[in-house]
């Protein structure tokens, strides 16, 4: 430091000393300069700038300043010695001994020094605070810069819910036009839910208030001011400042409007697609069926004509008729859901008789090994049926060239609850020595549609999916390739015994008995009337409940009552059997009811005695399922009839008769 000149006062000189402790001590950099010269300088402007302070004392006061900043800080170094008012604290970069740059943040003051003017200056060196903001606000630019150019909507608020940044493709979003900073995100932002239309919490509100990211289940509807829907998905989340605080709130959300009316048009090609497979397939199979019918049927009539045996072309009619009821009631199951009818059934005797039949005509031999003793299951053997024989036939597409096919069935008990309850079950495998299902499509086996085989429909295997998860069973697939594929099936044991079987009854002749048919279709109108006559019973028809309701009334005042009502279940335009049957019901209460209908489904065939019939048939039928049909409705009749003369019997007075 130089010399400061002596004073003769005392007091000057303790100040002088003061002064130059607490420079040297302090750890900022000062500089005082008068006129262009610095005068003095500390060691901690030393260490600033990287010069010595001799160094410091022979520059002119800008000369260590960095180029950007030395034009200015030489004007103002000259006006603040001359008085003029000038910013007194700002930063400026200078140039290090080192050839460096380093940012000060820099005060200077006027002052007296040795009786003349001077300039104070005092420097911090805030390089890396500078650095920091530089790639703050450097990073920042970017983001900006990035939000503007993305298609995603982004709008952030600050702790009050207004509005504090919204990019270009967020206003074009929210149909924003000029400067939405400012106002509640809650005028702008108004969402509802898709399915109820109710208003939908705001995210933003949330996530404020809870402090955590925020996000929408499914897309919300976008109400815009100008009354414009649009489908968004938005996911929003706090922002915090340094100290973890919560100090706003961002919304990021994407106008999904037009991709999901793509996904939607995408969806119903698929499925018409599907569709078009699905009714070639089945058309392709009914042929078949149909020509096998129609060209039998015709045999028939020649062989009547030339007097030759018919049973064969009939039976082989009937048995192509059977097929056709099994693709029927496929599709039906599918289609509408299929609740099976469940009564026990020995499984053994069905898994025989189905693979057989599927086998039939195919180089595929099937080797059965069932467990003695193998217990019953409670199953509808129709939809069963249809698994073991959709199955068999999947094992004869996988070996055109023949092979086996295993079928095991053995007992099991579940001890552990797993995906199934505990208690009884068997399990069937059916394994076959194909080339296996490739491990990519193992897990789409399932799925409605889906199909490896050029003309295959994607029904086969969902279908056997359903039925089997109806039966509250489970279906599983084990496959490596080139070592077949198993299917393994756990189906409930049954907890009750078999039911005896139905003797197939001759026509009751004599017995007769009154039947009322309504069903719209006059085909099947005229086969219950032919059946019927055969099985010896007189019935009248009609096309819908009114007429038919107009038939019973007729044939009371006749005192000719019917003893019998066959109602078909759906008349499309007209009274169905159900409210025919209640109708019935009001005019004569011992009257039984069959409900008929093609559906495989309804609470009409699997539940009819809650709707107040007696017994259900199921289009299309036998004869012989006719008859027991029959049998068992008017069972029931009679059964209420001696119950009711009983009652008659013990009765202590004259009962009145309607």
């Amino acid at each position: 430091m130089p010399e400061v000149p002596q004073n003769t006062s005392a007091a000057e000189d303790s100040s002088e000393d003061r002064f130059r402790l607490l420079c040297e001590a302090s750890a900022a950099g000062i500089f005082i300069y008068q006129g262009v010269r610095n005068v003095y300088a500390n060691a901690a402007a030393e260490a600033l700038t990287g010069y010595t302070r001799q160094a410091l004392l022979a520059m002119r006061f800008w000369e260590m300043i960095h180029p950007d900043f030395r034009k200015l800080v030489q004007d103002r170094g000259q006006a603040r010695q001359q008085g003029d008012a000038v910013p007194r604290r700002y930063r400026v970069k200078i140039l290090t001994c080192q050839g460096t740059v380093r940012w000060l943040d820099y005060t200077g003051a006027r002052i007296q020094f040795e009786g003349q003017q001077a300039v104070l200056g005092t420097a911090f060196d805030v390089t890396e605070q500078v650095e920091a903001e530089q790639a703050l606000a450097h990073q920042k630019e970017q983001l900006a810069v990035t939000l503007e150019h993305v298609s995603t909507g982004v709008l952030s608020v600050d702790q009050s819910g207004c509005v504090a940044f919204l990019n270009h493709a967020g206003a074009r979003i929210l149909g924003i036009e000029g400067d939405a900073c400012g106002r509640p995100a809650q005028d702008i932002l108004r969402l509802f839910d898709e399915r109820t239309g109710q208003a939908v919490p705001d995210p933003l509100a949330d996530a404020l208030q809870r402090a955590e990211l925020i996000t929408f289940q499914r897309p919300a509807v976008l109400r815009t001011g100008s009354g414009a829907e649009r489908l968004l998905t938005c996911r929003a989340g706090p922002i915090r400042d340094r100290q973890g605080e919560v100090a706003g709130a961002v919304l990021a959300f994407e106008d999904v409007t037009t991709r999901r009316r793509l996904e939607e048009e995408a969806f119903k090609t698929e499925k018409l697609e599907s569709l078009g497979v699905l009714a070639g397939g089945l058309a392709h199979d009914f042929n078949n069926l149909l020509c096998v019918i129609e060209g039998n049927l015709s045999l028939a009539g020649h062989c009547l004509a030339l007097g030759h045996d018919l049973a064969d072309p009939l039976s082989q009619a009937l048995l192509a008729c059977e097929r056709s009821r099994g693709l029927t009631q496929q599709l039906l199951t599918f289609a509408r859901g299929g609740r099976p009818d469940l009564s026990p059934i020995s499984l053994s005797a069905l898994l025989r008789s189905t693979v057989q039949f599927s086998l039939r005509g195919s180089a595929v031999e099937a080797e059965m090994q069932t467990e003695p003793g193998l217990w019953h299951v409670e199953a509808d053997e129709t939809q069963l049926g249809q698994v073991f024989h959709n199955l068999a036939l999947n094992a004869v597409q996988a070996m055109p060239r023949g092979g086996r096919l295993w079928v095991r069935a053995v007992n099991l008990e579940l001890d552990e609850a797993g995906s199934l309850p505990e208690g009884r079950y068997v399990r069937v495998e059916l394994e076959d020595e194909g080339p296996g299902v490739a491990p990519e499509l193992r897990s789409r086996i399932f799925d409605p549609f889906f199909t490896t085989k050029p003309q295959g429909s994607g029904l086969g295997l969902p279908m056997v999916h359903s039925i089997v998860q109806k039966h509250g069973g489970r279906i599983e697939l084990r496959s490596r390739p080139a070592r077949g594929a198993c299917f393994e099936i756990l189906l409930p044991a049954a907890s009750r015994p078999l039911a005896r079987p139905v003797p197939k009854s001759a026509p009751p002749g004599a017995e007769g008995g009154r039947v009322l048919v309504m069903d719209d279709r006059e085909a099947v109108r005229k086969l219950l009337v032919s059946m019927l006559g055969y099985l010896g019973f007189e019935s009248e028809a009609a096309a819908d409940g009114a007429a038919a309701l107009e038939l019973f009334r007729s044939a009371q005042r006749a005192q000719r009552p019917f003893d019998l009502a066959i109602l078909d279940l759906t008349v499309p335009g007209g009274m169905g059997g159900e409210e025919t049957m209640q109708q019935i019901r009001r005019l004569d209460p011992a009257c039984p009811g069959i409900v008929a209908s093609g559906y495989s489904s309804g609470p009409c065939l699997n539940d009819y005695q809650s709707m107040g019939f007696a017994a259900a048939l199921k289009k299309p039928f036998r004869l012989e399922e006719l008859h027991s049909v029959v049998d068992r409705a008017l069972a029931r009749r009679t059964k209420r009839d001696r119950l009711a003369d009983e009652e008659d019997l013990l009765s202590p007075g004259p009962v009145a008769v309607e």
